[in-house]
């Protein structure tokens, strides 16, 4: 349930950013796909911060449980603790920009630390030809994100 739930949230930061330094993080998104940087960069370089410091503060603030909090400030670094949970948002990023199943404004598709590859016994590849034909799943959750919640 953790990792489902870091899962969700991990990138909060990015509809803090979006909702109250739109035009800051547009810049940041930009500058990220023209310099072909990650975005977690760009959003340094242009606000100072990145959205996993402002996620993981509202994670704090709501009084997360610690693991999920340094998930949540780490999951685009090696520095914090390295979890299970850690490494699958980790991995899950990854994967889901080198499969085109989104990449929430973060093109760049980072290389998995070692800490990763240990934890699945091999580079993203490997980690991608375990998880088997993901094709109904991709197509389940684009449904699920078009769907008209307005009524």
């Amino acid at each position: 349930m953790d990792c489902y739930i870091a899962g969700l949230l991990h990138d909060f930061g990015k509809v803090v950013f979006a909702q109250f330094l739109a035009s800051d993080f547009n810049l940041a998104m930009q500058k990220s796909v023209k310099e072909h940087i990650s975005l977690h960069v760009a959003e340094k370089q242009v606000i100072g911060v990145d959205h996993t410091v402002v996620g993981s503060m509202l994670a704090e603030k709501w009084q997360f449980p610690p693991p999920l909090i340094d998930c949540i400030r780490n999951h685009h670094s090696v520095g914090g603790e390295e979890s299970g949970m850690w490494a699958s948002v980790y991995a899950a990023n990854q994967i889901s920009k080198k499969l085109a199943f989104g990449d929430s404004g973060n093109p760049c598709i980072e290389p998995l630390p070692q800490a990763v590859r240990n934890y699945f016994g091999g580079d993203i590849d490997h980690i991608i030809a375990s998880l088997g034909d993901l094709t109904k799943i991709a197509e389940e959750a684009s449904v699920f994100a078009q769907m008209d919640t307005s009524a």
